[in-house]
């Protein structure tokens, strides 16, 4: 069976130059859930052997290039970026955007325009990933609730953002 492949298309071109250089990426697959009503998971791959990646162990990750090839020889899904104490941060804002129309979410756009940086759509089209410099604040894989209910996760070490 054949992985999935994200409702909005990698746009690799769009990713910042100063992203583009550093050895934080990895490429990724899907991983079935594991119980009815869990969700579906990603699983981080080593973009030089096309084996598990680790989000903790920078022996599996590459360059963008060297992800993006791993994602095109190997049929994958998509590449992600690893955070670590690089002076990077991410945040996950969930379920704030209509796939179909992109209209996004007040609360969601406060926080977009407000951190001024690096923005993109989610693989499935329904949320953002944010990828600035500094420090992200929150612990990693800290969850907070919005107004609209949706969650929103900072990362800052150790985690790994699928970037479209």
């Amino acid at each position: 069976m054949s992985d999935p492949k994200p409702l909005v298309a990698l746009n690799a071109a769009g990713i910042p130059a100063a992203l583009r250089t550093m050895p934080q990426w990895v490429g990724w697959q899907i991983k079935p859930p594991q119980k009815p009503g869990d969700k579906l998971g990603k699983v981080p791959i080593n973009p030089h052997t096309g084996k598990a990646g680790s989000s903790t162990n920078a022996k599996t990750w590459g360059t963008l290039p060297d992800a993006l090839q791993r994602m095109e020889r190997d049929h994958l899904p998509g590449v992600g970026f690893v955070f670590t104490d690089s002076g990077y941060f991410g945040v996950d804002l969930d379920h704030c955007r209509d796939a179909a129309t992109g209209v996004i979410e007040p609360w969601a756009m406060e926080i977009v325009e407000k951190l001024d940086t690096y923005t993109e759509i989610s693989p499935s089209g329904t949320g953002l990933h944010l990828i600035g410099r500094g420090a992200a604040g929150a612990r990693t894989g800290s969850r907070c609730t919005t107004p609209a209910a949706s969650s929103r996760s900072p990362a800052s070490r150790s985690r790994t953002r699928v970037p479209t």
